[in-house]
């Protein structure tokens, strides 16, 4: 009840226009009309408040699977970035994007996952030589420190033991990719270009 009504009720009945009887009647009235305005205003909040399990459990799956698609958006966005980066750096290192498929993928990976080459050519021939499966990635390293010597400094390892077992390590390699190749192995043709030319930059009579 507000003061405004307490004061009208007090003020007429003060003045006698109204009886005792119908000021009690009036100021009951309006009092009980209030408690009864708030007791529904209460038990309106409450009913949406207390909303059933079912409904909260359904509601709370429609939030998760709003957040899962944004993850799943910014994942697929993420996804794409992550495939043209990979195809660019395929093709700055192949020179070609014809090979560019699973196994190239795979490879790709899977030369991430190893360490690069020793920067010290007799360290990384070496290197080379105990593996079994030359990466690109390898062959391209050792190329390019290849390239980066002097003659002076070629001719002194072509004449060491260590650039022999290299050299040995290196025709075997190129015999295996031809192997595959028979077989089928798409990638072989590309590695064995690449392990060719390796080949003919290192060979003694043309340094």
């Amino acid at each position: 009840m507000s003061a405004t009504q307490v004061r009208w009720l007090t003020n007429h009945f003060a003045q006698g226009k109204i009886s005792r009887e119908e000021f009690e009647s009036l100021y009951s009235r309006i009092a009980n009309s209030e408690q009864q305005s708030y007791t529904n205003n209460e038990h309106a909040q409450r009913k949406v408040l207390r909303l059933h399990p079912v409904t909260r459990r359904v509601l709370v799956q429609i939030r998760i699977f709003k957040n899962v698609a944004k993850l799943s958006k910014y994942a697929v966005m993420l996804a794409m970035i992550s495939g043209v980066y990979i195809a660019f750096d395929y093709y700055k290192t192949n020179g070609t994007l014809s090979t560019f498929n699973v196994s190239a993928i795979e490879s790709y990976f899977a030369q991430l996952t190893r360490n690069n080459l020793p920067t010290d050519t007799k360290e990384a021939a070496e290197f080379l030589a105990n593996e079994s499966h030359w990466d690109e990635r390898h062959i391209y390293q050792f190329l390019q420190q290849w390239q980066n010597l002097d003659n002076s400094r070629k001719q002194e390892y072509q004449n060491q033991d260590w650039f022999r077992s290299f050299n040995l390590a290196l025709s075997l390699q190129i015999a295996d990719q031809r192997a595959l190749i028979k077989q089928g192995d798409k990638m072989a043709l590309q590695r064995k270009l690449l392990l060719v030319k390796l080949s003919e930059n290192i060979d003694a009579k043309k340094a």
